[in-house]
């Protein structure tokens, strides 16, 4: 996971930033720094679960407030909580639960039913620490 997160998530963020603005030295070493130090310390196979790594999930990849609501999927049935405008990628289950706090939408209630069902990654200590990072990610390929 932390090897996709580096390569496919901020360095391939980073050469579009590259692509679209020019390159900026400064932010080239803060991701590089990021993907060299931080990814491994926070992320790495060797580091969570007490060495065992995750086991990857599917995740919706974009699962905020703005992509949650209420309908009747296929115009068939009850109208029920659904989400839509998927970005799926196979990794970490708390990915997008930093994404989810950033925009809001989602309360306490569901996070800690979420965390009933799929508990934070150990150490659990550092699941803010994990959040900011992928935060992070969300934040540049809005920049």
């Amino acid at each position: 996971w932390a090897a996709f997160y580096s390569n496919h998530r901020l360095l391939a963020i980073l050469s579009k930033c590259e692509h679209n603005h020019g390159a900026d030295a400064n932010f080239r070493a803060l991701v590089t720094r990021t993907v060299d130090e931080v990814v491994p310390r926070l992320l790495g196979d060797g580091h969570l679960n007490g060495g065992r790594g995750i086991t990857p999930v599917v995740v919706h990849g974009d699962l905020w407030s703005g992509n949650a609501g209420r309908g009747v999927v296929g115009g068939v049935g009850a109208v029920e909580d659904v989400v839509f405008d998927p970005s799926a990628v196979y990794g970490h289950s708390e990915y997008e639960l930093g994404i989810m706090q950033m925009f809001g939408g989602f309360g306490a209630g569901f996070f800690e039913e979420y965390h009933r069902l799929c508990p934070k990654t150990e150490p659990a200590g550092e699941y803010g620490d994990r959040n900011f990072v992928f935060i992070w990610s969300w934040g540049q390929m809005r920049g």
